[in-house]
């Protein structure tokens, strides 16, 4: 139930949330593929262990229809990868800095093009869709073990279905989250710019540079600015990967206030920031 809550968890986040609860979807997505595979396998396994007359035949009928799941899953995986690349939104503006840094969409046109191929062909053969099935799952089956060909049937449309949703959460996940990587890296939002230019300010404090009083109150409205938007938590853990070490300096500290603290370590890390505040 907890898991089920997480996943369609609805509250405001920032990005940095965003990118872990798409991460958290990911692994459940993986997780649930996996246990969907696991258990058509074992539901092949048991089925030719029950029809076979004897264990050589049992391998043979398993393997038989184990191949017949791969190609059945790979196919609704490729289809399911090509219905699940997530669309780019393109910035506006032809000569901004954004539209000179966009994403090369050629794998999102190619996808939509190809998915409204075979959507439009689908739709036009789905009368005969059951047909097509029977066809392959006759010529695959093997003809003297009885209810082989129904069967093979099964097994086509079972991991058909679980390549293709299995990939289509997939590829709309990891291929949301790249995007999303890459775009803050092509053009960092407004709050990663101002991390930036406080993480800058504060490196050079750390190294002597004494602002004069107006940038230095500019400087703490903009870490203030921050810690509202961002909360303390996430500014605090921001901080540190920017600053490193030089987060623990006194001037720095100084800045900061509480969020100078460094985030709990495991095994003495209480004393390792008393040793730190000791050598400032």
């Amino acid at each position: 139930m907890y898991a089920l809550r997480e996943w369609f968890r609805i509250s405001p986040r920032g990005p940095d949330e965003d990118l872990e609860l798409l991460e958290g979807d990911l692994r459940r997505t993986v997780h649930w593929l996996r246990l969907a595979v696991a258990i058509g396998l074992v539901v092949v396994a048991l089925w030719a262990v029950a029809t076979a007359a004897s264990w050589r035949q049992t391998v043979g009928l398993f393997a038989l229809t184990a191949i017949t799941a791969g190609a059945a899953a790979a196919t609704g995986a490729a289809l399911g990868f090509l219905f699940g690349v997530p669309r780019i939104g393109r910035p506006e503006g032809e000569g901004s800095e954004q539209a000179r840094l966009a994403f090369n969409t050629n794998l999102v046109e190619v996808s939509d093009w190809l998915t409204k191929l075979l959507l439009g062909a689908t739709l036009v053969q789905i009368g005969d869709l059951a047909g097509y099935i029977g066809q392959i799952a006759g010529a695959l089956a093997d003809p003297s073990v009885p209810g082989h060909r129904g069967a093979v049937a099964a097994v086509l449309v079972y991991f058909f279905v679980v390549g293709f949703l299995g990939f289509y959460l997939v590829t709309q996940i990891y291929l949301t989250l790249a995007f999303k990587r890459a775009s803050d890296y092509l053009s960092p939002s407004e709050d990663e710019e101002s991390l930036q230019r406080v993480a800058k300010a504060l490196r050079a404090v750390a190294t002597g540079s004494q602002p004069a009083p107006a940038e230095e109150d500019d400087l703490r409205k903009q870490i203030e600015l921050l810690r509202a938007r961002l909360g303390d938590e996430r500014l605090r853990r921001a901080m540190h990967q920017r600053l490193g070490v030089v987060a623990r300096h006194s001037r720095v500290r100084t800045l900061l206030g509480e969020l100078a603290a460094p985030e709990p370590e495991e095994g003495g890390g209480e004393k390792a920031t008393a040793r730190d505040e000791g050598r400032d």
